[in-house]
């Protein structure tokens, strides 16, 4: 995927593309002026782009239970009460501290009185965190019988813009059904 550029301006008339990782930063124009590139919240704001993050946006949504925002299907466009929700499950935490797999085996087999003391003093050493969401999405019966795919199913969650922000930011998110 390319990297996103936003469109600043000189006085002078020009436009560069500047990518999100330049803001706050200033440019030379080929005319010679400074050129100030806002912060990234503005640079995304000037393009249309949601400034907060598909996370917290689903997080507030969710609390809100303002969820799903269609009213219609999202696949034909009908109207439909019927809902299907979706288990998308971003990230993870991971205890990194035991070491590798290869690392514990030698380790048991070469003294088991010594890793067990390893294991009772070691500290635990969490990294990532746990972001799962329970995604609703408007699809009538007819649309239903459709979702029979996990790419059927990413390109029906989409259909929802802030779905597709969490998609785009979490692309390995593994998805399944919401019980």
């Amino acid at each position: 995927m390319a990297a996103k550029t936003y469109p600043i301006g000189c006085e002078c008339g020009a436009t560069i593309h500047v990518p999100g990782t330049s803001a706050g930063t200033t440019f030379t124009c080929k005319c010679g002026r400074q050129v100030e590139i806002p912060g990234l919240a503005r640079l995304k704001a000037s393009i249309g782009q949601s400034t907060v993050s598909a996370d917290l946006e689903l997080e507030h949504l969710t609390a809100a239970r303002a969820l799903p925002l269609e009213a219609n299907c999202t696949n034909c466009g009908r109207e439909t009460t019927n809902e299907i929700a979706f288990s998308v499950v971003c990230e993870r935490p991971e205890d990194k501290s035991g070491g590798s797999f290869w690392y514990q085996v030698f380790f048991i087999w070469f003294s088991p009185l010594l890793y067990m003391m390893h294991m009772a003093t070691r500290q635990s050493e969490v990294h990532g965190r746990n972001v799962v969401f329970r995604l609703p999405v408007r699809v009538c019966e007819t649309c239903q019988p459709s979702l029979n795919s996990q790419s059927a199913i990413r390109d029906t969650l989409r259909q929802t813009p802030v779905y597709a922000r969490l998609l785009d930011k979490y692309p390995h998110a593994r998805i399944g059904n919401a019980s």
